[in-house]
C-alpha cells in the first residue's frame, strides 16, 4: 500500500501496529496509517535514519544536529558532550546493558541505561568510551546514510566501515579503561616546581602558578573525562597537558575543585585542593582596624569642629535674637501706641458721623420740610414756587448726598459689610431712582427700569445702595436730554451682568484709560474712587464702555 505524505523520507520505523516515526529531510514526523494523518514532532532539521533495538527507545540519527532520542511520545536533544555525538550513524544494543555507536569518528561504547537517562534529565555528565586504532580497529571513520547502518546477530556486531565490515564480538570485548584515582601534588609557581600535601599557601604577589593534575591511562587518553572548577564558577574540563593556569587570585581561601569520571557507571570521583593567598597589608585585619580607627578620629575631629562652629554661630544667633527681640518689643510698643491712637481717631469719627446725622442733617429736614409746605400753599404758574421747588431739590439730594457718605464711613467703621442677603434689583433700584426724579424730570432725562422680578442678586444691601446711587448720579450729572437704561444679562459662565447705559457725554478714550487706571478722581469724580472701593467688598467687579458724545455704560458683574 502506498501513501503520499509529502515529504522526503530518509529513514522508517513502525512505533505500534498503526503508526511509524519518519526521519525526513525537513524534519521528523509520526504518520498514522489508519487515519492517513501525519503529525510534525519537529521541524527544520534534516535528519537521515532511526534506530530501533525492538523496545520503545527509538534514536533518530541527523546532519550535523547530533543524536536525537524519542521515547514515550517525547522528542530529546542531544546533552552538551562536546562533538561525540554529533556524527552518530547507528545505536545498537548489545543486550547486556551497553549501547555501540558508530560514527565518522570512531566507535563508541556507553552504558544504555546511563544514556537513555542523561537524555531524559538532559545530563552531560556520563561516561563514552572511545575505540581507536590502537584497541585493534582498521579505521576509525564508519559509513551512514543508509536506514540500517548496523546489525546485532548473536553477540556480534557489524558495522559497515571505510576500510569494509567492522564485527566486533561485544561478550569477549574488554576495553582499557582510564584509570580509577587522579592526585593533586604537584604545583609550579612561576615555573619553579614543588609538590605540596595538604593545602597550598601562596603570597599575594605570587605571579603565575600551575596545579598538576596525575593519573595514569594505559588506553585512549580521550576517555579521560576530567573537569575543574575555582571556587563557586562554573565546571570546565580539564586541558590536555593536565595542568590548571591561574595567575590572579583574591586574598583569602580558594577551592580548586576536580572531578573524574570513574567508568561505564559515570560516577565522578571528587578531590578538592584549599589554596590560601596571603593578604598585602592593607587587606589584613590590622590595617582595616587602623583603618577603622583613623576614620573614627577624623570623623571625630570633624564633629568638634563642628561642634565649635554651631556653637558659635548659636552665640550669634542669640545675639541676632536678643536685638531682633528688643527691636520687637519697640515695635509692639510702637503699634500699640498706634492703636490708641487708631481707636482714638475711630471714636471722633463716630462722633464726627453722629454729629453731621444730628447737627447737619436736622437743619436740612427742617429745610426740606418748610419748602414743601410753601410749594403746597403757592400757585403753580408763579415763579417763586419754581425757585422753591429747586430749593426742595437741592436739599433733598444734600440730604442723600449726607446719608450716603454717613452709610460709607459706616460700612469700614463698624465692619458691617460683610453681611449678604437676596435683593431683588428692580424694586431695590427703584427706590434709588425715586431720588432723581425731580432732576431727572428738571432735565428731560427718561431713566428705563427694565429689569424684572427674577433678577435677584445677594449682596450687601447698604454697600450696593451706596454704588448704585453714586453710578445714577454721575449718569444724570454727565446727561442733558435723554435716557439711562437699566437692565440685566444672565450667561452661560453663572455670571450676572447689571448694566446702567446713559446717553450722555461719554468719555474720550484716554479719559477712560485714566479713569480704569485710578489717575483721575478729583472733583467730580469722587463718585467713582468711592465706587472702585467699594465693588470689591462685595465680591463684584464692574467694568466701563464709553465714547465721546454716545454715552457711557457701567457694568457690574455678581457670581450667581
Amino acid at each position: 500500500m502506498f501513501y503520499n505524505i509529502g515529504v522526503s523520507v530518509r529513514g522508517i520505523t513502525p512505533i505500534n501496529d498503526t503508526e511509524v516515526l519518519l526521519a525526513a529531510h525537513t524534519g521528523l514526523y509520526i504518520f498514522d496509517e489508519k487515519k492517513r494523518k501525519r503529525k510534525t514532532v519537529i521541524s527544520n532539521i534534516t535528519f537521515r535514519s532511526i534506530n530501533n533495538n525492538k523496545d520503545n527507545i527509538f534514536w533518530v540519527q541527523s546532519y550535523g544536529k547530533g543524536l536525537y532520542l524519542y521515547k514515550d511520545r517525547k522528542l530529546y536533544g542531544p546533552p552538551k558532550k562536546s562533538s561525540i555525538l554529533s556524527s552518530v550513524h547507528s545505536v545498537i544494543d548489545d543486550g547486556i546493558g551497553y549501547y555501540w555507536l558508530s560514527s565518522n569518528k570512531g566507535l563508541f561504547q556507553v552504558k544504555k541505561e546511563i544514556l537513555v537517562r542523561s537524555y531524559v534529565e538532559g545530563n552531560a555528565g556520563f561516561y563514552i568510551h572511545r575505540y581507536s586504532l590502537r584497541d585493534g580497529l582498521l579505521t576509525s571513520e564508519f559509513n551512514g546514510g543508509a536506514n540500517i547502518n548496523g546489525l546485532i546477530n548473536n553477540g556480534f556486531i557489524a558495522f559497515p566501515s571505510m576500510n569494509g565490515i567492522v564485527y566486533i564480538n561485544t561478550k569477549n570485548a574488554s576495553p582499557v579503561m582510564p584509570g580509577t584515582d587522579f592526585y593533586i601534588d604537584r604545583v609550579a609557581i612561576n615555573e619553579k616546581e614543588k609538590n605540596i600535601s595538604g593545602n597550598l599557601n601562596l603570597e599575594n604577589n605570587f605571579g603565575y602558578v600551575k596545579i598538576f593534575v596525575d593519573y595514569t591511562n594505559f588506553g585512549n587518553q580521550a576517555n579521560d573525562y576530567v573537569e575543574y572548577k575555582i571556587d563557586d564558577d562554573r565546571w570546565q574540563p580539564l586541558p590536555d597537558n593536565r595542568t590548571i593556569s591561574i595567575n590572579s587570585l583574591t586574598y583569602g581561601k580558594h577551592d580548586i575543585h576536580v572531578r573524574k569520571l570513574k567508568d561505564f557507571s559515570s560516577v565522578y570521583i571528587y578531590k578538592k585542593l584549599q589554596v590560601f593567598v596571603k593578604p598585602t597589608f592593607w587587606e589584613t585585619t590590622a590595617f582595616k582596624i587602623l583603618g577603622i580607627i583613623v576614620l573614627l578620629l577624623v570623623f571625630y575631629s570633624f564633629y568638634r569642629i563642628r561642634l565649635k562652629q554651631i556653637e558659635k554661630e548659636s552665640l550669634l544667633l542669640n545675639a541676632k535674637i536678643d536685638e531682633r527681640t528688643t527691636e520687637l518689643k519697640e515695635t509692639i510698643g510702637s503699634l500699640s501706641k498706634t492703636r490708641e491712637e487708631l481707636y482714638a481717631q475711630l471714636y471722633r469719627q463716630k462722633k464726627l458721623v453722629a454729629a453731621i446725622s444730628h447737627d447737619i442733617k436736622s437743619p436740612l429736614k427742617f429745610i426740606n420740610l418748610s419748602t414743601e409746605l410753601l410749594l403746597d400753599s403757592i400757585d403753580d404758574a408763579c415763579y417763586e414756587k419754581k425757585v422753591i421747588g429747586s430749593i426742595n431739590e437741592s436739599s433733598t439730594q444734600i440730604l442723600e448726598f449726607i446719608d450716603s457718605t454717613i452709610n460709607y464711613n459706616k460700612i469700614f467703621i463698624y465692619d458691617n459689610y460683610k453681611t449678604r442677603e437676596n435683593i431683588i434689583l428692580r424694586d431695590f433700584i427703584f427706590q434709588r431712582m425715586l431720588l432723581f426724579a425731580n432732576t431727572a424730570e428738571f432735565k428731560s432725562i427718561q431713566i428705563q427700569n427694565n429689569l424684572s422680578k427674577n433678577d435677584i442678586v445677594v449682596s450687601n444691601p447698604d454697600v450696593l445702595s451706596i454704588v448704585i446711587h453714586n453710578i445714577l448720579d454721575n449718569a444724570i450729572k454727565y446727561t442733558d436730554q435723554g435716557f439711562i437704561y437699566i437692565y440685566g444679562i444672565t450667561t452661560e459662565e453663572c455670571r450676572y451682568h447689571l448694566v446702567i447705559e446713559d446717553t450722555g457725554l461719554g468719555m474720550s478714550e484716554e479719559e477712560l484709560a485714566k479713569l480704569k487706571q485710578n489717575q483721575d478722581f478729583s472733583g467730580s469724580r469722587l463718585g467713582m474712587k468711592i465706587v472702585k472701593e467699594l465693588l470689591p467688598l462685595i465680591d463684584v467687579s464692574f467694568d466701563i464702555e464709553s465714547k465721546k458724545g454716545e454715552g457711557t455704560k457701567m457694568i457690574l458683574t455678581f457670581a450667581v
